[in-house]
């Protein structure tokens, strides 16, 4: 596109079924959508992604003239690609194309405030088509991959991902910050099905690693350094002592840093009484025949599990995301 030409853009709002229309007033995005500057034309679609959608924006390229499109659907990494073709096909270059999701940023997270999910996506359309204006056509280049792979975490996933990548012939560098290998899996005592312990899941594991010869392994390290770009990066690994720092090039990262669990605290009198635990801190007292309370060390008798806690209870802030349902 020529610097002078005015951009043209599209913009095309997927109602995704009910997942993104059953909270967001999709219609009403796409009519706002159209008084924005740039915009010639705006519409909404019950899929976008199906074959109808696509030819949609195809024909509309054409019949309008955009240089710009901009879809508002689901995640782009399910579709992104797919929209990119399409505009490709339309005749645009296909970096001349942005993409909001409406599906996990909006109807999803805001499924019980339909007013403010729709005022979030006509706000969230507004920033793209603002973007798109700005867009620039970009070459499609080829660029070398170091075969390489970081993985950050020495838990079971991490474990996991560095043996599958390293037994296909790729190196691997494995940094965990703990000193040992194992996550929290490696602490607990029950494992299901089986009733193993967590070391006799993860040690094989944990074995297969530290003597594979295409894995390196960093232990009571972090990374404190990350630069390069794709397929082509440069980390910095420091031990937590500070005494040692190493410069390693990988193509590719992954993140397995595992979780937190949930301190309930203000629930259920949780952190009053050492006999009041999680399941995670239950999974990791020693195993024995039975089972001894923290406070005084004599048999338990009787146990009450509590589901759910801190996403149920209305008016108190705590673990709202999980087991809505």
């Amino acid at each position: 596109m020529g610097e002078k030409e005015q951009p043209r853009i599209g913009v095309f709002v997927c109602h995704c079924g009910h997942n993104i229309a059953g909270t967001v007033d999709v219609e009403r995005v796409a009519k706002e959508a159209s008084k924005f500057p740039n915009v010639v034309f705006s519409t909404d679609e019950m899929f976008m992604c199906a074959d109808s959608g696509q030819e949609l924006i195809r024909t509309k390229i054409k019949e309008f003239g955009l240089n710009r499109v901009v879809v508002a659907s689901c995640s782009p990494r399910m579709h992104e690609p797919t929209f990119r073709r399409v505009v490709e096909e339309g005749g645009l270059n296909r970096y001349l194309f942005e993409q909001v999701n409406l599906r996990e940023h909006v109807s999803w997270c805001h499924m019980h405030e339909p007013e403010a999910a729709t005022e979030k996506a006509i706000d969230l359309v507004r920033m793209a088509v603002a973007r798109a204006a700005r867009l620039e056509s970009l070459p499609i280049k080829t660029v070398s991959v170091i075969p390489r792979t970081l993985i950050v975490g020495g838990g079971i996933a991490g474990l996991r991902a560095a043996l599958d990548i390293a037994d296909r012939g790729f190196e691997v560098v494995l940094v965990e910050k703990a000193p040992r290998l194992g996550g929290h899996v490696i602490k607990w005592t029950h494992m299901f099905p089986g009733d193993r312990t967590g070391e006799q899941v993860i040690g094989p594991m944990i074995e297969r690693v530290m003597s594979h010869p295409r894995i390196k392994v960093y232990t009571d390290s972090k990374v404190v350094g990350f630069d390069g770009y794709i397929g082509n990066f440069e980390a910095t690994i420091r031990s937590n002592d500070g005494k040692s720092e190493e410069k390693v090039e990988v193509g590719a990262v992954i993140v397995a840093t595992g979780f937190k669990a949930f301190k309930p605290k203000g629930y259920y009198a949780y952190g009053e009484s050492p006999n009041i635990v999680t399941l995670e801190e239950l999974q990791e007292m020693p195993r024995r025949d039975d089972l001894l309370r923290p406070s005084d060390g004599k048999p338990v008798k009787r146990i009450a599990f509590i589901g759910c806690v801190g996403s149920r209870e209305p008016g108190v802030k705590g673990h709202e995301h999980c087991s809505r349902y």
